[in-house]
């Protein structure tokens, strides 16, 4: 891309994938499976945890399926040695599920966020989950409720996340 001048959007850094089985519904991932893929994310594009600034989470908009990746998000990026929130969107909240083309739209959200140097915001998102409101020490996981404009982070570059997970205990994670 670069010897032929096209303009690049991003780059996958890492990513990782897992599968551990069908879970016990479809509203039901693994948590430890999703905290396992995140890291290993991480580790392959050998970036801290404190440098994501945002995720693309799966977001099905269930209670248990978003409080399991609600948490898994907050064990592994609110650990990190950053104090600055890190913002936590999905798309599916303009868009709905589509299946097997959602994890294609959660990048393609990334990419324009990157583009444009804003993190849109979470339609629809009246109540966050309770991870959202109680948290610990450690860095915040925010809910965007407003366009948030996305400065570089010391790395001197933007860095963000796209969570996923399928029906059949698949779990992926780009970094």
């Amino acid at each position: 891309a670069l010897q032929m001048g096209d303009f690049i959007y991003g780059v996958i850094e890492g990513m990782a994938v897992s599968n551990v089985g069908r879970a016990s519904s479809v509203t039901a991932p693994k948590g430890t499976a999703q905290s396992d893929v995140i890291k290993r994310a991480l580790m392959e594009a050998h970036i801290g945890s404190g440098e994501v600034d945002y995720v693309e989470a799966h977001g099905t908009g269930t209670p248990l399926g978003d409080k399991v990746e609600a948490e898994s998000l907050a064990e592994v990026y609110g650990s990190g040695s950053s104090t600055r929130p890190l913002q936590v969107a999905s798309t599916k909240s303009n868009f709905g599920h589509l299946d097997s083309a959602a994890g294609l739209l959660g990048v393609a959200r990334v990419l324009s966020q990157l583009l444009f140097a804003e993190i849109a915001p979470a339609l629809h998102c009246d109540k966050p989950l309770s991870v959202f409101k109680q948290q610990g020490p450690g860095r915040p996981l925010r809910i965007p409720a407003e366009r948030v404009p996305w400065t570089q982070s010391s790395a001197k570059r933007r860095i963000a996340s796209i969570s996923s997970f399928g029906l059949n205990g698949t779990n992926c994670h780009l970094i």
